[in-house]
């Protein structure tokens, strides 16, 4: 057995960058136009587009999704510092026929020392 939370802590860390992420639903939402989901990175009162707006309307249940990364991202945008945090934003055109149930954004990132 061993006890994994020590071996890696936050001082130890030197860059950590965002990397991939999909979305998965146990019922994705139904909009009259369209919904779409983003991962934005919030550092304090500043937002950045990490991925573009996914097309999430009507979509298969428990099949993910792949995000897609903002082309024009610097490494510095990919960067997740100690009270950033990343969000996922849905926005839905129209009236939505279908609440969204189980929604999870999984997000990869990528830990240099």
């Amino acid at each position: 057995s061993r006890d994994w939370s020590s071996d890696v802590c936050s001082s130890d860390l030197t860059k950590v960058f965002f990397n991939k992420s999909c979305i998965v639903a146990g019922t994705f939402p139904t909009a009259a136009t369209s919904c779409t989901a983003q991962l934005i990175k919030l550092t304090g009162a500043t937002t950045t587009a990490l991925t573009n707006a996914l097309d999430i309307n009507a979509k298969t249940a428990n099949v993910p999704l792949q995000f897609t990364l903002v082309s024009t991202l610097s490494d510095t945008d990919r960067t997740i510092n100690v009270g950033d945090s990343i969000r996922l934003a849905i926005v839905t055109t129209g009236s939505v026929s279908v609440q969204p149930d189980g929604v999870n954004a999984n997000v990869e990132v990528l830990v240099l020392q």
